[in-house]
């Protein structure tokens, strides 16, 4: 078996993980602190921990952790943002963009709250230590 590859346990598995993201992407974007791009890689492991976080101990959701790959393909194709390959020497790392008025949206579409933003925030605090 690959082990890179994600197994939807639940019917609205790419709509959990999309919202995951968006959730993600709203609470480490943070342009006052001159964050404007995300390494896909630092999002995926805020993903993975949003998961297992959000995961009932009867029911998980995903067998397997998310990879940066899949989820550059959920930001791209499912929440409009945008990414690029950094240049930063030997590490070409990609790199989500920063977008302000997709950022908005995904506020408004998803429903996040300035709380929940806190609460994520809290969660991923592990994650987001540089």
């Amino acid at each position: 078996m690959n082990e890179g590859r994600y197994f939807a346990m639940a019917g609205r598995g790419q709509e959990y993980l999309a919202r995951a993201t968006a959730e993600a992407v709203v609470a480490l974007f943070d342009p006052e602190r001159g964050w404007y791009q995300l390494p896909v890689k630092r999002l995926a492991d805020a993903v993975n921990v949003l998961v297992e976080a959000k995961s009932d101990s009867q029911v998980r959701v995903f067998a397997r952790r998310i990879t940066p790959k899949k989820v550059g393909t959920i930001v791209r194709k499912d929440l409009g943002l945008h990414t690029e390959r950094s240049s930063d020497g030997h590490d070409r790392a990609y790199q989500v963009v920063y977008d302000a008025a997709v950022v908005d949206r995904l506020r408004e579409t998803f429903g996040i709250t300035d709380a929940q933003v806190e609460e994520i925030e809290v969660e991923l605090s592990i994650v987001s230590a540089d």
